[in-house]
């Protein structure tokens, strides 16, 4: 997912804060509505230029830690592929019989989307 500062300034989280990564700035946006600003270049002014667009910072795992996070009930999902799984989406006794994964995902790393 990728923002504006302005989207991100506007957007409502549920979480205690997000992280967003530029491509010199990082921001974290906190549940409250506060945000910090981290500039890569010190300066005195940090500004932010109204076009630049910022990613979601999300955890990185290999597979077997993202099944963990998978069976807490925490959505995971494929750096490869981009598919996500979530514990409640699957049928269990379905995923015990048909592999879930591809090679390459399970090689892959994976993202936690807590």
């Amino acid at each position: 997912m990728k923002l504006t500062f302005k989207e991100i300034v506007n957007r409502e989280i549920t979480k205690e804060y997000e992280d967003w990564k530029g491509e010199y700035i990082e921001i974290r946006k906190y549940k409250d509505g506060s945000i910090d600003i981290e500039d890569e270049i010190p300066c005195c002014v940090t500004g932010v230029s109204s076009n630049e667009l910022f990613t979601l910072a999300r955890r990185e795992g290999c597979l077997n830690e993202a099944l963990q996070f998978l069976e807490k009930g925490i959505e995971i999902e494929s750096a490869v592929s981009g598919r996500s799984f979530k514990l409640e989406d699957c049928d269990c006794e379905k995923a015990k019989k048909i592999p879930m994964f591809t090679i390459e995902e399970a090689k892959g790393k994976w993202y936690i989307n807590d």
